[in-house]
């Protein structure tokens, strides 16, 4: 016993170290930003008025603010064009970024300091606005082959994550960036690695750079100064920032395919009404022949019905808050299953998957583990005892439905009982009530997603709905079943809200 709880608080341990690790290197989200991980670093470069002014006066441009309703194109606008050939300071640049930063909605970086520096290097650090991106891309009309170059590099992170780059960049016809130090968050990319993508910097500064009114053909680092000669626009307009106005969010949620989520409902649905047919067929004939088989075959027939139904206890007599050996080899099987299943079903790479493995393995935590544990602690103080177990046939449809149809429906574990007191209904309380949770949990998750914390929420929301759905299906063995016996207007109210639900998330958000 000792050495179970050992193995599950060491699961635990590991599963928080993983997550404060990768906080710490600006992966997590929530958790990064409450460590400071996504600060950028301080390149002693205040952006000040009058290096502002200065630039401003170089490069004499006019600017002025569009409605901040509007989106993607039409949140900026150039016109008029003039030739520049100017020298500019390491806080006129930084200056000038930040000054774009506070004036357009989707500039892609924010809180910069650039700093030339003597050797003609060029320091940049700054907050990367992923969230931005798309937007970004819409508004400056930004070709698919620069954004498909782009975009599978921003699927590592899950954050707006700080960004530091140094290394020499000339644009004479087409870039040249050489880096010698790259960090992103706090993880330091290999030289030679961040020179690998150094050609998608230059794919898209080339694009950059010659876009609308503004054709550069000459920049490059002298003497302290970056110098630029080319063509760029007279009056420009911004779409001020969202974050200035009352906040509008449009929140993508993961759910999947649904002609995927069809096929898995079906199927897992086909093989419990089967299942369950077969089991009384089964278990007739093993009656009427009873007195005709051996022993020994009546007893496998007996088990073997027994394992595909409900899984029955011995009443326990320790504490209702303490968990069983059993329970505790449970729980590390089920969460551990969970985890793989979801990041699985919800990621489209490899890197999408092991980001994603932190914040799932808490949300199941937190789903799987406090429903089921709140749940038997008050059926074991009304005298029902009750223990988390892991159920095959359920195990089984699970691991089906969610690798081959990547949607995770039907469950790894069942509630075993010893005994349910029929005047104080415990057992139809206790199935009520886990649908109730689960879906409590799930208005949680999508008050989170619609905050902005859509990596937390999304996965729970969906967790949660699937859940849902599952244990109010009145088929026995399952959870629903024990709804039904209990009230059976309560049964196909829940039903009916769980189904709605699920087609909603699936064919609306």
């Amino acid at each position: 016993m000792g050495l179970l709880k050992k193995l599950l608080a060491g699961l635990v341990i590991a599963a928080v170290i993983v997550v404060l690790v990768l906080g710490y290197f600006g992966f997590v989200p929530v958790v990064s930003d409450i460590m400071r991980a996504n600060a950028p670093r301080d390149l002693g470069v205040t952006p000040t008025t009058s290096a502002l002014s200065s630039i401003n006066s170089k490069l004499g441009v006019t600017y002025s603010t569009l409605p901040a309703s509007a989106t993607g194109a039409a949140s900026l606008s150039e016109s008029g064009s003039q030739q520049i050939s100017v020298e500019l300071t390491s806080e006129e640049v930084t200056a000038l970024i930040n000054d774009h930063a506070s004036k357009w909605k989707y500039y892609p970086i924010e809180e910069v300091q650039v700093k030339i520096n003597p050797d003609n290097t060029v320091e940049l650090s700054g907050v990367l606005r992923v969230d931005r991106w798309s937007g970004y891309a819409d508004a400056i009309g930004l070709e698919e082959g620069t954004r498909s170059q782009i975009r599978p590099y921003l699927g590592y992170v899950q954050t707006n994550p700080a960004v530091y780059l140094k290394g020499t960049i000339s644009l004479g016809g087409y870039p040249q960036i050489d880096l010698q130090n790259t960090q992103i968050g706090k993880f330091d990319l290999p030289v030679d690695q961040a020179n690998a993508y150094a050609g998608v910097l230059e794919y898209f500064a080339y694009d950059v750079s010659h876009l609308y009114q503004v054709q550069i053909s000459q920049m490059y680092a002298s003497g302290g100064r970056l110098v630029v000669t080319g063509t760029i626009p007279t009056q420009v307009a911004f779409a001020p920032p969202v974050e200035q106005q009352t906040p509008v969010r449009q929140t993508e949620f993961w759910a999947p395919s649904t002609e995927n989520a069809v096929q898995a409902f079906s199927l897992v649905t086909l093989v419990y009404v089967v299942g369950n047919f077969l089991r009384a067929q089964l278990s007739t004939v093993g009656e009427k022949l009873g007195g005709l088989l051996p022993s020994g075959v009546q007893m496998w027939i007996e088990n073997y019905i027994g394992s595909k139904g409900e899984i029955t206890i011995q009443a326990g007599l320790g504490s209702a808050f303490k968990l069983t050996k059993i329970e505790l080899i449970a729980y590390a099987i089920a969460l551990t299953t969970l985890t793989v299943a979801f990041a699985y079903s919800s990621a489209a790479t490899l890197s999408e998957m092991l980001v994603a493995i932190p914040v799932i393995l808490g949300t199941s935590i937190l789903i799987e583990f406090l429903k089921n544990y709140l749940l038997n602690v008050f059926s074991r103080s009304k005298g029902a005892w009750t223990e988390y177990r892991i159920w095959f046939p359920g195990f089984l449809m699970f691991a089906v439905s969610a690798f081959v149809f990547k949607t995770p429906f039907s469950s790894p574990s069942k509630t075993a009982k010893n005994a349910c007191p029929e005047a104080d209904n415990i057992c139809g309380l206790m199935a009520v009530s886990s649908v109730v949770l689960v879906l409590l949990f799930g208005a949680g998750f999508y008050y989170v997603s619609t905050q902005g914390i859509s990596d937390i929420g999304n996965i729970g929301l969906g967790m949660c709905l699937l859940a849902a759905f599952f244990d109010s299906f009145p088929i026995p063995p399952l959870n629903g079943k024990d709804i039904w016996d209990w009230n059976k207007k309560a049964s196909i109210l829940l039903l009916v809200a769980t189904f709605a639900a699920n087609l909603y998330w699936l064919m609306l958000m």
